[in-house]
């Protein structure tokens, strides 16, 4: 769910009940590319997040 950015490093750390460190290790393990946000998709998610 991670690759398919469904959801967050640290949620995703959360559901595999690891730390950011391991999981960042099983991403590499794995060779999932890791998502990276441009400052306007952080913007827009963040007046997703503060809109209610």
């Amino acid at each position: 769910m991670y690759q398919a950015v469904k959801l967050s490093i640290g949620t995703a750390c959360e559901l595999a009940g690891v730390n950011r460190y391991v999981f960042l290790d099983l991403v590499e393990r794995e060779e999932v590319n890791l998502k990276t946000q441009t400052p306007e998709d952080l913007e827009v998610e963040f007046r997703q997040l503060t809109a209610n």
